[in-house]
């Protein structure tokens, strides 16, 4: 029902509007990826690992390599 009701507000917005907040968008998105990518600790080559799951991995042991 809230999607409904969501999309027949966006869709009584004029062409101008739609326009404008896609370009917002757009810009946004664009934004995302970049400072992703800059600030990515993936692409610094470092790796994090919660502490849970390095726990579990000390004191489960992996039952394919038994």
């Amino acid at each position: 029902m809230g999607i409904v009701v969501c999309l027949g507000m966006i869709l009584a917005l004029d062409l101008f509007t739609l326009k404008v907040a896609l370009g917002w968008m757009i810009l946004g998105i664009i934004v995302y990826f970049i400072y992703g990518q800059r600030n990515s600790k993936l692409q610094q080559g470092i790796v994090v690992v919660p502490k849970e799951m390095e726990e579990q991995a000390f004191i489960e042991p992996d039952k394919d390599n038994l």
